[in-house]
């Protein structure tokens, strides 16, 4: 009888988490964009953000990769899936190609993911120093991120086409690369993804080595600060919320409901009513619905297995079979766990301790298989229903997963398997 309430708590739990915070992130993250579309703000910010380049690439790299990771670095949660994939969406593209790059692109930032809650998070599961560990997995993350503008073009574009983009593809990946090695050893898990979102939109409209400069939008600063003021609403209210609240007022306040705070003061801002908030707010909600049960549901299989220790057992069955080649499955184990919650920093509070005890007997750092399973983790998160859930239910969409999963599926297997040899050999040598 009690194994039957644990599991029927830890059931509730993940139904729980499903709502809030990972659910309000969705409903908060669509009205956010659907109050831009409701006003005809959207139409403006398209085409503003069409005067930096007449190339569809350029546009895509500076919203997804740019934009999406810092979205990452100050929020998590899905917020970095939900509101690129909507503003891709927005500009035209197929909805399903918009949440595909988006999938592909939100992975290995993970480990930094809402002010480095992960890295941080996988310190204290795997009893080890936390900016020794930042440190030496940031050498995994870093090397990993510089394929990637890669792998979102060739979505985007094909394959055949991905020669020509090669600058604007170095310009990206290094921009956002580079800063994140060199600011994870110095100051932290807190900042690199920040910074290396903000560095990496400024590259990509200073340098774009592709693409000529758009015709002018005809829409005026101020013009575009009022049709933008609910997104620059949410990031400076993220902001704050990241950066600047204690620790004991993060605990209680979720990142959703500061979404849809910075939302409602941006329409404000904008002159939008009550009704019309309120319409926009229950429409989105409608919306989201089919999402909200998907995730509510994987959740709360994902609590029930935990409690009943069936995942941490598995990847202990994975050690002893595997030895000393285990090296070559950390990575594997933290994408599984990525997978299955759809959480970088739950995949690190499943298999932290693991991770760190095997190092130890098989005689390995354990910061670096920690380190290959944070990077797992935001693998994972490429395919997982979780985040399929949310950009499908950004963009407004419904039944597509199947489509979306054969598409993005050879692109995780390829990163997956990478990612795993590289870090085995970082392991072993």
């Amino acid at each position: 009888m009690d194994t039957v309430l644990s599991l029927l708590s830890a059931a509730f739990s993940g139904i729980r988490t499903g709502l809030c915070p990972v659910g309000l992130v969705i409903v908060a993250a669509l009205f956010t964009y659907r109050l831009c579309e409701e006003t005809g703000a959207m139409a403006k910010i398209r085409r503003a953000l069409s005067s930096v380049s007449t190339d569809p690439v350029v546009l895509m790299l500076l919203v997804v990769w740019g934009f999406g990771n810092f979205m990452e670095g100050i929020a998590g949660f899905g917020t970095a899936v939900a509101i690129p994939a909507a503003i891709l969406h927005g500009f035209g593209m197929d909805g399903v190609k918009a949440v595909g790059i988006c999938l592909i692109a939100n992975t290995i930032t993970t480990g930094y993911g809402a002010v480095g809650v992960p890295m941080v998070t996988l310190a204290k599961t795997a009893g080890l120093e936390q900016q020794h560990l930042t440190a030496v997995a940031t050498q995994l993350l870093a090397t990993s991120m510089l394929p990637i503008p890669f792998l979102l073009v060739a979505f985007q574009e094909g394959w055949r086409k991905l020669p020509k983009y090669i600058p604007i593809c170095l310009v990206s990946a290094l921009a956002f690369a580079v800063p994140n090695f060199f600011v994870a050893r110095t100051l932290g898990p807190e900042l690199p993804a920040i910074l290396g979102g903000l560095l990496t939109m400024a590259a990509i409209v200073l340098l774009r080595p592709r693409g000529r400069a758009g015709e002018a939008s005809g829409v005026s600063a101020g013009e575009l600060l009022v049709a933008a003021a609910p997104f620059l609403g949410v990031v400076a209210l993220l902001a704050v919320y990241a950066l600047a609240l204690p620790a004991a007022v993060k605990a209680r306040v979720t990142p959703g409901a500061v979404i849809l705070l910075g939302a409602l003061c941006g329409g404000a801002v904008q002159r939008i009513g009550p009704g019309t908030m309120g319409r926009v707010a229950w429409a989105s909600l409608k919306k989201s619905r089919r999402a909200l049960v998907t995730i509510c549901t994987i959740l709360a299989l994902a609590k029930m297995l935990e409690q009943a220790g069936a995942i941490a057992l598995l990847a202990e069955a994975v050690v002893k079979i595997f030895g000393s080649g285990y090296a070559f499955l950390a990575t594997a184990v933290g994408a599984f766990g990525g997978t299955l919650t759809g959480s970088g920093t739950n995949s690190c509070v499943l298999f932290g301790a693991l991770q760190s005890s095997a190092a130890q007997k098989l005689g390995f750092d354990p910061n670096v298989l920690a380190g290959a399973s944070v990077l797992g983790a935001g693998i994972g998160k490429m395919i997982c229903p979780q985040s399929l859930a949310i950009g499908l239910a950004a963009c407004g969409l419904a039944g597509c997963e199947a489509q979306i999963v054969r598409r993005v599926l050879p692109y995780f297997v390829g990163v997956l398997l990478a990612a795993s040899v590289f870090a085995g050999l970082v392991a072993v040598l």
